[in-house]
Parts: C-alpha cells; sequence; structure tokens
C-alpha cells in the first residue's frame, strides 16, 4: 500500500521508477558504446547536473511519501501486488546507487538514499522480502563496511580480540567497492534499516546469517561499539547516591562562574555528541538482533563484543550519571536564586536537560539488550559476561534508577486525575529510564538462572543485588496508592511492568537450589522498602493488588455460552499482570519451603493467596496451592488461622471440584491437608459440606500413586482433626460442647459415604506400589478410630472382598498356621 500509494500519486516511487526506466543522464565520456539498458545494468557512470536534479526530486518526493504515510496501517498483499509491477526495478535502482563508486554520488544522495531504505524496511511494510531479493542486504553491508577506514579495522578488531593476521584477510575483502566516507546521519539510517531488517524473527534469519558471513561488516560493528571515547581514569566515579550530592554541588558553583561557552556552542557540542551516542547505540541494537540465535551468539562472543558491550555501558552510564546530576545541580542553584525549580524524579527541568542525554542512556539500553540476548539459555556466556565485569556496572546503575537516584525519572511520573500532563522532555527521559532498568534487572535475571557461582556472587553482600531487586519488585505506588504502572504513560507503565516482572523472575532463581540466597532473600523482606513498609507487609499488598486485578480481568461466566450453536471463542488474552503474578506467587512458594522464612512471612499473604486458587492460570492455582500447603503446615503460626478464617477451605474444595488435572488436584488435597489443624473440627465440617470427600474419591480413581497417596493423607487428616476435636471437647470445662462434639463424631458414619470406604478398601488391596497400599492403610487406620465408622468399615470391607475375587482381581491363599 505504501508504494502502491507513493506510485498513484504521481510522486514519491513512481517518479524514482521513471527516472530508473529513463536510465541516469550520464556523461558521455563514461557511458560511450553502452547503451541505455546496458549503461543501466552496468551501475557505473557520473550523473550530471541534470540527473542530479531528477534524483534529488524524486527522493526529496519519496520521503516526503513515506513519512506521510508512516502512520497509516500497511496492506501486504497490495504492497506485493504494486512490487510485481515496476516497483522492483526502482528498488534496483536505489540499490544501484548505494553500489556507486566514490564520487559518482553525493553523500547527500547517499543519506537520502539510505533513509529510505530506513523507511522501507520494518516488518509492518511487508517489503522485507523485496529488499533482499534486488540486493539491499548487501549493498548495506557494503556500505556499513566502508564507512571505517581499514586502518580501525585493527584497531578495533585488536580490542575485540581478534589477531592482526585475520585482521589483514578482513582489510582487504570486500575492497572492491573503495571506501566511501560516510556522515553520521547516513551510518545511522544503514543501520537503523539492517536493525529493520534483522528485527523479524522468521524472515529476517537471512539477513542475520548475511551479516554474520560479512567478516568486514562485524569488524566494522565491533569499531563502532569500541568508538565511544574513553572515560578518564583519574575522573571516574561510581555515581553512586553518595556522590550525587557531590556532583550538584559541584555543578552548581560551578554554574556560579562566568561561563566561557554560549548555550549554542553547547548545544552544537551535545548534538555532535548525540550522533556518535545514537551510532553506537544502532550498532548495540544489530548486535543484539544477530545474538537472538544461538549461531549468532556464538559468532559474536568469538568475535569479542562482550567486552566492548560492558565497556560501553560503564561509559554510558558513566556519562549519563554526571550529566543527570550536572543538570539537577545547575536546577537546583537556579532554585536558589532566580526562581523556584524543582529536581524531584518525575518533574525534572527539561530545559536544563542535556540534549545527547537521551541518546546516552538508550545506548545503554541496547547494550544491555544485546547482553541479554547473549546470555539467554548459555551458561557459558552468562559466565563471561559477568568476568567482564558487567555485575560491577549493574549495582551502581540499579542504585541510580532506583528512588533517590540521578536517572529515577520514570519511578515518580504521576499522571493522576489531578496532576498536570508532563512536558514531552520528561516523557522521553521516563521512557529511555524504564526501559534502562528493565533490561538491566532482566541481564540480572539470565546471570542467576543456573550457575550456582552467580548466584552467589549476585547475592551476596559484594553488590547488594537482593534489595535493589526487592525494591524494584514492590516498586512505591503513585498518587492516591495507585500502582506505579496506573499513574505512567503507556510506554513507561509498561516498561515499570516488566521491571517488576524480571526482578521477581530473578529473586526466584536465586530462591532455586541454594540456601543460602534463599536465606539472603528472606532476611532482606524482613527489613523495610523505599516508602518505610515492611518487606512482607509490602509483598503482601503487591498479590492483594495482583489478584484483585486478575479477577477484575476475568470474563463474565456468560460470556462464553458451551450451548451455544456460534462457532467458540478464542480464549481470552491474559491480563496484563499475568506474568508478574505468576513470578510473584513462584517466588513466595520458594519461601515457603524454608521454615524460617515461612515463620516469618506475613499472615496477609495468606488471603491473596486463598483467592487465586480460582486464578485462570494453572500454574498460579499451582503454586498457591503449595504456598499455602507450605506455610500452613508449619507450627505455631497464624497461618492456618487466616487460612480458615479467609474461607480458605471452602474456597480450595471448590477450586479442587472444578479441576481437570488429576495432579494439581492432588497439590490442592495436599494443601487441604496442611490446613486442617490437628483438633480443628470446625474445619472438617466445613471441608465436608463443601464436599471434599467427593473429591478424594474422585481421585482415588486416579491409577498414580501421585495422585493416590495425596487422596489418603488428606482423608487422614480430617479423621485425625475431627477425632483430635473430639478429645479436645471432651477434655473442656464445658459438658455442652463435649456432648455436642461427642455427637458429631458418632455421626461420621452416617456422613462417611460408603462407596468411598469400598473405594479405599479396594484401591488398598489391588495397587502394586507398596507405598500406596501403606498409605491407605494408615488412611484407613485413622478413619476406623472414629465411633462408628469401624462397624460400617468391617461390612464394607467383606462385600468389597467378596466382589473382587468374584472378578478375579485377588486372590485368597490359606495360610498353614504351625
Amino acid at each position: 500500500m505504501l508504494l502502491a500509494a507513493a506510485a498513484a500519486g504521481g510522486g514519491g516511487l513512481g517518479l524514482v521508477w521513471t527516472v530508473a526506466r529513463l536510465g541516469w543522464p550520464r556523461r558521455r565520456s563514461q557511458a560511450s558504446g553502452l547503451g541505455p539498458d546496458a549503461a543501466r545494468a552496468s551501475g557505473g557512470g557520473s550523473l550530471t547536473e541534470e540527473g542530479s536534479d531528477y534524483v534529488a526530486r524524486a527522493l526529496s518526493e519519496l520521503k516526503q511519501s513515506l513519512n506521510a504515510l508512516a502512520s497509516r496501517e500497511s496492506d501486504p498483499e497490495l504492497a506485493a501486488r504494486a512490487l510485481e509491477t515496476a516497483n522492483e526495478e526502482a528498488l534496483t535502482w536505489l540499490v544501484g546507487l548505494l553500489g556507486a563508486a566514490a564520487g559518482d554520488v553525493s553523500l547527500g544522495v547517499v543519506e537520502d538514499v539510505t533513509e529510505v531504505f530506513a523507511l522501507l524496511s520494518p516488518t509492518h511494510r511487508g517489503l522485507q522480502p523485496a529488499l533482499c531479493r534486488v540486493g539491499a542486504v548487501q549493498a548495506l553491508l557494503r556500505l556499513l563496511a566502508s564507512a571505517v577506514e581499514p586502518d580501525d579495522f585493527t584497531s578495533s578488531s585488536s580490542t575485540a580480540g581478534g589477531t592482526e593476521g585475520s585482521v589483514g584477510v578482513r582489510g582487504r575483502e570486500g575492497a572492491e567497492a573503495g571506501p566511501l566516507p560516510l556522515s553520521s546521519v547516513a551510518l545511522a539510517q544503514t543501520l537503523r534499516a539492517l536493525v529493520n531488517l534483522t528485527s523479524n524473527p522468521r524472515g529476517g534469519s537471512v539477513v542475520r546469517q548475511a551479516v554474520l558471513k560479512h567478516e568486514r561488516a562485524l569488524a566494522a560493528l565491533c569499531h563502532l561499539l569500541a568508538s565511544a571515547a574513553p572515560m578518564p581514569l583519574g575522573r571516574f566515579s561510581g555515581c553512586g547516591p553518595a556522590d550525587a550530592p557531590a556532583s550538584a554541588t559541584a555543578a552548581a558553583s560551578s554554574s556560579s562562574a562566568p561561563a566561557e561557552r554560549t548555550r549554542e556552542e553547547i548545544l552544537v557540542e551535545e548534538q555532535t555528541a548525540a550522533a556518535g551516542w545514537q551510532v553506537s547505540g544502532l550498532a548495540a541494537w544489530l548486535v543484539a538482533h544477530l545474538c537472538g540465535a544461538p549461531q549468532g551468539q556464538l559468532a559474536l562472543v568469538q568475535e569479542g563484543v562482550v567486552p566492548l558491550l560492558v565497556r560501553l555501558l560503564r561509559h554510558g552510564r558513566y556519562m549519563a550519571c554526571r550529566k543527570a546530576s550536572a543538570a539537577a545541580g545547575r536546577a537546583q542553584h537556579r532554585a536558589w536564586g532566580d526562581g523556584p525549580a524543582t529536581t524531584a524524579a518525575g518533574e525534572f527541568d527539561t530545559q536544563e536537560m542535556p540534549f545527547d542525554l537521551p541518546y546516552i542512556i538508550c545506548t545503554c539500553q541496547y547494550a544491555l539488550m544485546a547482553l541479554v540476548n547473549i546470555t539467554y539459555d548459555h551458561s557459558a556466556n552468562q559466565r563471561t559476561v559477568a568476568v567482564s565485569g558487567a555485575l560491577a556496572e549493574l549495582a551502581p546503575l540499579l542504585d541510580e534508577l532506583l528512588p533517590g537516584g540521578s536517572l529515577s525519572y520514570w519511578l515518580g511520573l504521576g499522571l493522576g486525575p489531578d496532576a498536570e500532563p508532563p512536558q514531552a522532555g520528561a516523557v522521553q527521559l521516563a521512557a529511555c529510564s524504564s526501559g534502562l532498568a528493565k533490561y538491566a534487572v532482566w541481564l540480572l535475571a539470565h546471570l542467576s538462572s543456573s550457575d550456582p557461582d552467580l548466584k552467589a556472587a549476585i547475592a551476596g553482600r559484594t553488590y547488594g543485588f537482593v534489595p535493589q531487586l526487592i525494591s524494584c519488585l514492590l516498586l512505591p505506588p503513585g498518587p492516591g496508592g495507585q500502582a506505579p504502572g496506573e499513574c505512567m504513560p503507556p510506554p513507561a507503565a509498561a516498561a515499570a511492568l516488566a521491571v517488576q516482572q524480571y526482578a521477581a523472575m530473578c529473586l526466584v532463581n536465586l530462591t532455586c537450589g541454594v540456601p543460602a540466597t534463599k536465606a539472603a532473600v528472606a532476611e532482606a523482606l524482613r527489613g523495610e522498602d523505599s516508602t518505610g513498609r515492611p518487606g512482607w507487609q509490602a509483598l503482601a499488598a503487591l498479590l492483594n493488588a495482583l489478584a484483585e486485578a486478575t479477577i477484575a480481568y476475568a470474563p463474565p461466566p456468560g460470556a462464553s455460552d458451551p450451548g451455544s450453536p456460534s462457532a467458540p471463542s478464542p480464549p481470552p488474552p491474559p491480563p496484563p499482570v499475568a506474568d508478574l503474578l505468576l513470578y510473584s506467587v513462584w517466588l513466595l512458594q520458594h519461601l515457603s519451603l524454608s521454615p524460617l522464612a515461612a515463620a516469618a512471612a506475613d499472615p496477609g499473604v495468606v488471603s491473596p493467596l486463598a483467592a487465586l486458587l480460582a486464578a485462570s492460570d494453572p500454574h498460579v492455582r499451582l503454586r498457591s496451592a503449595a504456598a499455602l500447603g507450605s506455610l500452613c503446615s508449619v507450627s505455631s503460626t497464624p497461618h492456618r488461622a487466616a487460612f480458615v478464617a479467609a474461607g480458605g477451605v471452602t474456597a480450595l474444595v471448590t477450586a479442587a471440584a472444578a479441576e481437570r488435572d488429576p495432579h494439581l488436584l492432588a497439590y490442592e488435597l495436599l494443601c487441604l491437608a496442611a490446613a486442617v489443624g490437628d483438633d480443628d473440627s470446625a474445619a472438617v465440617a466445613e471441608a465436608v459440606a463443601a464436599g471434599a470427600l467427593g473429591v478424594v474419591e474422585g481421585l482415588l480413581g486416579q491409577p498414580h500413586a501421585a495422585c493416590l497417596i495425596p487422596a489418603a493423607e488428606v482423608l487422614q487428616a480430617l479423621a485425625r482433626a475431627a477425632r483430635g476435636g473430639v478429645l479436645a471437647a471432651s477434655r473442656g470445662p464445658s459438658a455442652s460442647a463435649a456432648a455436642a462434639a461427642a455427637a458429631v463424631a458418632e455421626a461420621a458414619a452416617d456422613v462417611l459415604p460408603r462407596s468411598l470406604l469400598s473405594r479405599v478398601v479396594a484401591v488398598m488391596l489391588t495397587h502394586g506400589d507398596p507405598r500406596v497400599r501403606s498409605a491407605l492403610n494408615e488412611a484407613l487406620g485413622a478413619l476406623t478410630a472414629l465411633p462408628g465408622v469401624r462397624d460400617s468399615y468391617c461390612a464394607v470391607f467383606a462385600e468389597t472382598l467378596r466382589d473382587l475375587v468374584s472378578a478375579a482381581e485377588v486372590e485368597l491363599r490359606v495360610i498353614p498356621v504351625n
């Protein structure tokens, strides 16, 4: 649609096609002996003045058409039909412009053509296959390789760990086109086009392979990653919270001195620096796309990009913190002198914001994105990244992104009903900083996934990541008690939710398998968060909010009627907080497995866990039931009382009755067995009234031991709790209470169905697993200890045994007595 609309409009690509069909107006001395078709196919010759005017006009109109249609939805079918006619020839002509030798085209033409390819290359345009067919990828790669001098290949490759012999081969490869000096605009557009072409997970694999096979292009990428100016070691500062006041004071004192440069000169310098950071960021973004597959991970790690990315992150973090602290100091100084100027997070004065600060933050974000892709599901790469110094950079970076840091704009960007919309600069900074926080926590989640040594390093006191991760998980509420994602613009809200999600993922990894790291997380939760709330209470509040959001997001019961003749509707999409909810419940399950951590847990976490037993996600139901079972099994804690008081017994039995997965049903019954106390006859009566015995009888029909043993344990727990309640009431001072308890116990024979006893006896006599037979034997012992059950049990046992013998399932043998 994009190309067809431009061609139908009489301008844009239609004019480019006209120029392509007419052939380039060339100097006769260079085009002598060649016909129009041969000259056009050769791609050689210089443009005359008239031809340059045609090209400039065509490219100008094309860019205007593409920018005007950029916000519209493209139609891939219409674009494909347009390409089948004549537009592919125009794309070939554009590729020929990029393939021209140095001096044949001007840098302005190269900038225009690369910008056109950057506008045509996004996935939703549907033009990526056509661009690959006409050779745009190879032209862009040659242009990228020619952007750096061969001498620079040697220095960058030696920095990346290559040898001089291999560098010499790379310097000679692809030299047929000759070096074409590029401006930062053309280089940025070239990288942006390659980023777009490699963004498609499926269709971009061919482009990614082409980039990985082009050694000079890889060397150019390494050079661009290393092209940032080295940080002066003598002026290095961690730029942590303790350094921010000093930086602000120094900036304030320096601002009072006479300015040596004008604001215009400073802006020009910042714009020049922003262009360099943009190129480095796009190079890191392209590396991130190339590392999306295992082959790209291996090739680029061998190329030595990990130290370059860590160095780029270090330099970007230093420059971003330095500029942000200096801007905050200038704004504070202006507040003391000329007038009001706030420097709180979310109220950053955009007039004091350096022009290149968003570019620096985005460069750090893309460097972290590349490291995230490199460490995905690859333990060796995770160790390589950690050894390269990534952990030492993430600790001060998270300090600056959390409340009180110089980059924490995204945390305080309030957009409540009474708040005024923030300026565009504040929104831009919030989006950049929130993305940076997301990838920083995501990288920690990857590094803590498998290696116990890395888990110990992350959870240790050297870096202090655990309190930072808990602060990221338990983000402070926004204005009016809103959740962090509810008081931000959509991009920042999504990133804030992702920060919480990956923080929970990292904490889940740290609490799995290594007792020392689990203890570190449990100890950190006993402290207070950034708002002064105890950690366990803040976690309970987060679970409450997530449970309410999940229940409110669930479709109404009559939304999909299974009896309606219409086609079945697709399942509803999960709520936005689905992943965060899963990892939060998973974290609580891991912590509840430790008796000390479970005993220290706040009873407020029990109520949302009981509500989540009815969640639509089976994984959430499983983790909630497991966490409740572990919390309620700890002695001398109020968790069991909180579970019963919140109606958890009825909710658990109701969820178990509606459960289709027998193994998940077994987990829920184990939770019920742990939730019933030794003498809690009221909980037993509630469970029986809710239909627990029928659920257990249905579970006894499963052949698996993992389902039968929990059923036996639930029967045993219910019987012991009922008998314990009877004994406790009989020893009490109230004779009426003791009589009532005895009457309830004597009625157990009437409450306990004969079919359930028959099923228990049949499974105990016929199952081949001795663990199942032993568990059911103990359950029968607990049941027959109740008054009135033994007589009915004897009759049921005789009837069941007779039926099994008649069905030839049990063979009676006479045991001789000596």
